[in-house]
């Protein structure tokens, strides 16, 4: 699946260089952080919950098991909880449900249904003039399965929905048990995606020019060095006889040096100045020359900007929650923002998370 979606990602940046109409180009690979979808982690305190039968157990306890294997903030171990429903409904009447904690509430659907399809096959046709063959088509019908996982998050005290998701796998072909069994695997496999953040592997788009001081600066930036690629295309734009180049060579130049501006640092407090840098240069590169490849790559640079900033609020969230499960919780919290904050004390129930 995950190979799948990256050649799709490559195909796509192969389509948009085509478009561009430049002369040769590359997709080198770098990592970003992205936020969980679902940052059940910043909670010390993590009940998981299945709704249903066996398929809807198969994957909460998968996930349940993720959640407790690997630490969270800080080396911080989650405690985690397989309940039913109905014994967490039990704890919160009793008003023995953790203070500061979540319940995923995990339920999956299957259904079973044919798909028409026809297939070939010779026949044998005879008539006056002798027998032939011939191709005729046939009807069948393939059997496929749809499942469906659905998510919810909860705040553990009050209840009250957080967050939702859904993930969905299909399957077809095969007889209905060995189906079931693929996609409910497919479906607990991708939702230990769902909450975990940290660093992915994207596929960044360059443009190559036909110019020996840019081509050396590509080099650095194919084999990883997105500092040293930035600075030196940096410097090329910073000299006074780059503005006599052809505007199109110009574009393509500052678009490259958006994209190394992007990588060029870790991921802290100087990211967003680099980020910000990176969106002057491509959009410099798009006022020289209106291209798709140029547009694709400021809507990356956006979605990365947005992801940083939710992983840095997640991790604020984290501490906060962690300190606030001891009492009293030290004095130099940070604040984070209200949509991850659990609620203190007589605060009453958390804010919800848009």
């Amino acid at each position: 699946m995950l190979g799948a979606m990256r050649f799709h990602r490559v195909a796509l940046l192969s389509a948009l260089l085509l478009a561009a109409g430049c002369g040769d180009t590359m997709v080198v690979a770098a990592r970003v952080v992205r936020p969980a979808l679902l940052p059940v982690r910043a909670f010390p305190q993590v009940y998981v919950i299945s709704v249903g039968g066996a398929d809807s157990a198969a994957v909460a306890d998968r996930l349940a098991h993720h959640l407790a294997e690997r630490p969270g903030p800080a080396n911080a171990r989650l405690s985690v909880r397989r309940l039913t429903h109905d014994r967490l409904a039990a704890l919160r009447r009793d008003r023995s449900v953790a203070r500061v904690s979540v319940a995923v509430v995990v339920e999956v659907s299957v259904s079973e249904d044919q798909r028409p399809d026809f297939s070939s096959r010779p026949t044998t046709v005879c008539g006056p003039g002798g027998c032939y063959l011939a191709t005729r088509p046939y009807p069948n019908d393939i059997p496929t399965l749809h499942a469906r996982a659905h998510f919810q998050v909860e705040d553990g005290p009050t209840g009250r929905v957080l967050q939702q998701a859904t993930l969905e796998a299909r399957d077809e072909g095969s007889e209905p048990l060995s189906m079931r069994g693929r996609a409910v695997l497919d479906l607990a496999e991708r939702a230990r995606t769902l909450v975990d953040g940290g660093a992915r592997d994207v596929d960044v788009a360059l443009v190559e020019v036909d110019s020996s001081d840019v081509q050396r600066a590509l080099a650095l930036l194919e084999r990883g060095d997105w500092a040293a690629g930035a600075r030196l295309l940096s410097r090329i734009v910073e000299t006074p006889s780059f503005a006599r180049r052809p505007p199109a060579q110009r574009a393509a130049t500052l678009f490259d040096l958006g994209q190394a501006r992007r990588f060029s640092g870790p991921d802290d407090a100087t990211a967003v100045a680099r980020l910000d840098a990176a969106v002057d240069a491509m959009r410099e590169a798009m006022r020289l020359e209106p291209r798709a490849l140029y547009a694709e790559g400021l809507r990356d640079v956006e979605r990365q900007r947005r992801d940083l900033a939710l992983s840095t609020e997640q991790r604020e969230a984290a501490a906060h929650n962690f300190a606030l499960s001891r009492t009293p919780p030290p004095p130099d919290v940070p604040d984070v923002p209200a949509a991850y904050r659990a609620a203190a004390p007589d605060a009453g129930p958390p804010p919800s998370t848009p």
